[in-house]
């Protein structure tokens, strides 16, 4: 377990320095995953989402963001989540 605690030390450092890397956030969600911080590996996959810039990588951190919530019984709030965002949205186009 110190490892893994090591590892997330080292990406978190490594995600300040690019934070717009797709690698880095996805393998320290995965590390988080592995010690069952999934609250902060959906953190992490939610701020990689919004800084992405490329389509095709950003649909993939949304579908490893809805299997995280999936497998940790959190579907509805995930659901919850993009409903107000999209309301959000709407509301501050008009």
């Amino acid at each position: 377990n110190g490892m893994f605690f090591d590892a997330i030390k080292f990406y978190t450092a490594a995600l300040d320095i690019r934070p717009d890397n797709f690698y880095i956030s996805r393998n320290l969600a995965r590390l988080y995953i592995k010690v069952r911080q999934y609250s902060k590996a959906a953190e992490v996959y939610r701020t990689a989402i919004e800084r992405c810039d490329w389509p095709d990588w950003r649909r993939r951190l949304r579908r490893r963001l809805v299997k995280l919530y999936s497998n940790t019984g959190r579907l509805p709030e995930l659901a919850r989540e993009y409903e107000n965002r999209l309301s959000s949205s709407s509301v501050s186009e008009k």
